[in-house]
């Protein structure tokens, strides 16, 4: 009996070892099917950028059928015979696929059709594709705005089977009727233009849990400034920093030292040189060197300056002057601060994309820096109007005692009290004859 028991246990415990021992091989012979497939355009911009009007298209290129490479796939179905096209902008972001933000960045998800529905195969077999997308597609674009193409690209092997007793059949097919058994795509180039080799997902809306869109993706960014050619500081200016004076007490010709430094968006790679002028009356000024630039060059605008990104530029302004950047980033972000002057209380506004905040008052006497970290926590570029307003305010100071401007009043004042008395002398007095 012990005999067959120790027979019965080895058993169990042989089964139980080799249970073990096949369960990863039985689960990597498992097979992830993919049945759909869309493209993604993922469409990066900086932060409050507009998203731009135009087509992004792709291109499905026929391989081979079954490795052999004298057979072509067929392309009817795909998109137009071949060619996708992804539309931006969408009519509300909600008709995106998927937006996210990330840092200073926004990106836009958009898939195309699902792209083998309509594919009539001619039988079963491996069908294989490469996809690439067109360049240059958005054409020329204005002065100010830039546009980087994907260099991704794809092999897709699209699986076709027919239809067996074994199978589980749907409503309207039929044993030997064709169908997707799996999709297989594959990053063969990055998005930098180097080699990969790396198996995606393609089904459109993703797995719905890890990600929400098909991860055969092309990356574009687009970047943008509205200065146009960058030497119209009057009518074209990018972002402001002006100067006013208020008060009694106030000079229109003294000068108030400032310093700026503008932090392009991440998005943009080069490292940009930022012009600057000074407008006064409506006019770019031609010689810079009582705002204390000294060294400028001048063209058709008037005489600027260049400031490369991150650096900071020291100069001075003076009432109804204006600092006026020609070509800075929508979605950078910059800093600004005024150096206090005797007498003057500071206050600015910052005016983002049309759009004014509150007033940050400073102590008179003291320097004024934006962000102040409370009222305004960060200062961006946005596609419109972006100006950040300086107003330093003398209203002299208060004086103690008396002065000659209030001797009337105080005259009024004794002549009232002089004339009580005088009744209550009077009366007084009565009485003391009267007794």
């Amino acid at each position: 009996m012990l005999k067959k028991s120790r027979i019965v246990i080895a058993l169990i415990l042989i089964i139980t070892l080799c249970s073990v021992l096949l369960a990863p091989a039985a689960l990597a012979n498992q097979v992830q099917l993919y049945t759909k497939a869309a493209i993604t355009k993922v469409l990066k911009v900086p932060i409050g950028t507009n998203v731009p009007t135009g087509n992004f298209t792709f291109t499905f290129t026929p391989v081979s059928i079954n490795d052999d490479t004298n057979l072509t796939p067929p392309l009817t179905g795909i998109g137009a015979a071949g060619l996708v096209t992804i539309s931006f902008p969408r009519v509300a972001p909600e008709m995106y696929t998927y937006t996210e933000t990330v840092g200073d960045t926004e990106i836009y998800y958009l898939e195309s059709g699902e792209l083998f529905g309509n594919v009539v195969w001619p039988h079963a077999g491996i069908f294989e594709y490469t996809v690439k997308e067109n360049p240059n597609t958005f054409g020329s674009l204005p002065a100010g705005q830039n546009m980087t193409y994907s260099q991704a690209g794809y092999t897709v092997k699209v699986h076709v089977r027919e239809y067996t007793q074994s199978d589980i059949i749907p409503p309207g097919k039929s044993v030997g009727d064709l169908y997707i058994f799996t999709i297989g795509t594959y990053r063969t180039t990055k998005e930098d233009g180097t080699a990969g080799d790396e198996k995606v997902d393609p089904t459109p809306g993703g797995n719905g849990v890890d990600y929400h869109y098909s991860q055969m993706t092309f990356e574009n960014i687009f970047t943008k400034h509205n200065g146009g050619d960058g030497t119209d500081p009057v009518n074209r200016a990018t972002q402001t920093i002006s100067k006013a004076v208020a008060g009694a007490y106030s000079s229109t010709s003294i000068y108030f030292d400032f310093s700026v430094t503008v932090t392009k968006p991440s998005l943009v790679t080069a490292n940009p040189a930022y012009k600057a002028y000074i407008v006064e009356n409506g006019n770019a000024l031609m010689d810079l060197t009582d705002n204390g630039l000294p060294t400028y060059t001048v063209d058709v605008g008037g005489a600027y300056v260049t400031v490369t990104s991150g650096t900071a530029l020291a100069f001075k302004l003076k009432a109804g002057q204006h600092l006026a950047f020609t070509n800075t980033h929508v979605g950078a972000s910059y800093a600004v601060s005024e150096t206090g002057v005797a007498g003057y209380v500071p206050s600015a506004t910052v005016t983002t994309n049309s759009t004014t905040g509150s007033v940050v008052t400073g102590s008179r006497g003291g320097n004024l820096a934006l962000p102040d970290g409370t009222v305004y926590t960060i200062l961006r570029v946005g596609e419109l109007q972006n100006r950040a307003a300086f107003i330093n305010t003398n209203d002299g100071v208060t004086e103690t005692g008396v002065t000659i401007s209030d001797l009337p009043f105080y005259g009024l004042i004794l002549l009232a009290i002089g004339g009580a008395a005088a009744i209550v002398i009077k009366a007084r007095t009565g009485k003391t004859k009267d007794k």
